[in-house]
């Protein structure tokens, strides 16, 4: 079996370099680094085949410009590795990052997102002409999550929608780190490459390890950080900018946090099956937003009920809508459990089918959290492991569809636990 190929996906400002050396420092010759003086550069994915067909030694590979993650490359399994930074201590690392080395930076897309007196500047003042900025993919609002959304948002819509976006990007960027080999937290470097490290140990899997070296190059170009709050007029802006990168990064700190998953289903083996007790009821709820609206609790329905180990339908019932909804989210439970899940379909006031998931959609293709979806051959249908107690779903429903529940409807879901 070929060695799988660890790509350290490099989110600038977020301690990456430190953990780049490490991979140097372990692999050698067999690590590339792949970085370019083009702030707007991705590496598609055939260059990509390309490189790592061409060289069968590597090992790893290190990019800020890797934006979207192909499971394989070159018929080798990629293990990504990333590593996430409290949005605030990352965009005044980058703002002072770029006073100090303002004037040596080759890359003109970078300096064109920069105050022209970048190292003249107080940081609040550098900090209230990028935010004032409609620059594309920059440091005006949540970088990380655009980071790790935007690129792959673009290859499954054919069109530039930017409401649809914005409404799916955090989801889809927990669903891309879920999916991850290992993310880590800056703040908690060591730790974090001590993690990685027994993660590949108990896989079998060689990791880099040792001490991190991390080191901040500006941090003596910081000056005063009390405007940060809420109640100045550029601290506020900065805060709001970067809501979806604080909650990714909640979310992600989380996920850190807990050393290990919790175990699905009963574990005591001397229980005889028909006498086990009976599981707990599951709640499953869901959300629909209308145009220019959000996901709330207002705007969904939810329901208790026991899954046996029986397929059967659950159906939650749908209102009559005010304004038609442009999009459905399913929080198909809200305990870790392995449910098989035969269908899912919506249905309108009349009870008559309207839409129906095409279960074996690739995962890539979904934007969901918390959640993986195993297609089950035998059945058609799917295995879809919950893994924690938020799992979402964005259902990929067709605009005539939506348009077809106007009057109210349902959604039934049929399943049964494993």
């Amino acid at each position: 079996m070929r060695r799988p190929l660890i790509v350290h996906i490099h989110v600038p400002k977020t301690a990456g370099s430190s953990f780049r050396t490490l991979l140097q420092e372990r692999f050698g010759s067999d690590h590339a680094n792949l970085y370019v003086d083009d702030t707007y550069f991705v590496y598609g994915e055939s260059y990509l085949e390309e490189f790592v067909s061409g060289r069968p030694s590597l090992c790893s590979i290190s990019s800020h410009f890797i934006r979207t993650f192909p499971p394989r490359i070159a018929g080798r399994t990629v293990l990504y590795v990333t590593f996430l930074r409290h949005p605030v201590e990352r965009f005044i690392s980058y703002l002072t990052y770029a006073r100090k080395y303002f004037h040596e930076i080759p890359d003109v897309g970078l300096l064109a997102c920069l105050p022209p007196r970048a190292p003249e500047l107080p940081l609040r003042e550098m900090a209230n002409w990028v935010l004032s900025r409609d620059v594309p993919f920059s440091e005006n609002e949540n970088y990380q999550v655009n980071f790790f959304a935007r690129y792959h948002f673009r290859n499954i819509h054919s069109e530039d929608d930017d409401e649809l976006y914005r409404a799916s990007r955090l989801l889809l960027a927990k669903t891309h780190l879920q999916q991850f080999f290992f993310t880590g937290i800056a703040e908690r470097m060591d730790e974090s490459c001590e993690r990685l490290a027994q993660l590949g140990n108990d896989l079998d899997i060689e990791m880099p390890h040792g001490p991190v070296g991390v080191e901040n190059v500006s941090n003596e170009y910081r000056d005063d950080l009390e405007w940060i709050n809420a109640s100045d007029e550029v601290g506020a802006r900065l805060l709001a900018s970067m809501a979806e990168d604080q909650k990714l990064y909640e979310w992600s700190l989380a996920r850190f946090e807990r050393t290990r998953a919790e175990k699905v289903g009963p574990t005591d083996r001397s229980i005889p099956i028909g006498r086990r007790p009976p599981a707990p009821p599951l709640l499953t709820q869901l959300f629909w937003r209308s145009a220019n609206q959000d996901f709330s609790e207002s705007q969904s329905v939810q329901q208790h009920w026991v899954v046996g180990s029986d397929d059967a339908p659950y159906r939650l019932k749908l209102p009559r809508f005010d304004r038609v909804p442009v999009q459905f989210r399913l929080d198909l439970t809200d305990r870790p459990i392995i449910l098989r899940v035969s269908r899912i379909s919506l249905l309108n006031e009349s009870g008559v089918e309207v839409w129906r998931m095409r279960l074996q959609t690739p995962p890539g293709q979904l934007c969901m959290a918390g959640i993986t979806l195993i297609a089950n051959a035998s059945t058609g249908g799917i295995l879809a492991r919950i893994e924690d107690s938020d799992p979402m779903l964005l259902l990929p429903v067709e605009a005539d569809a939506l348009a077809r529940l106007n009057m109210g409807g349902a959604i039934e879901i049929v399943m049964s636990a494993v």
